[in-house]
């Protein structure tokens, strides 16, 4: 019986994708509470594409 090597694990990366995935959890956070305190508003792609284009 032959054996595989297991494989082998970056530990930079999963480090690297845990800091993102808790950059992105304090961005929804963040995004929440702007929502609460009614800092957001409803608009339409179009009405967005065209205020980025300015």
């Amino acid at each position: 019986m032959t054996q595989s090597t297991p494989p082998s694990i970056n530990f930079n990366n999963l480090l690297e994708s845990e800091k993102r995935r808790k950059e992105i959890a304090t961005h929804i956070a963040e995004a929440h509470e702007e929502y609460k305190q009614g800092k957001t508003q409803k608009v339409t792609v179009d009405k967005l594409m065209a205020d980025l284009e300015q």
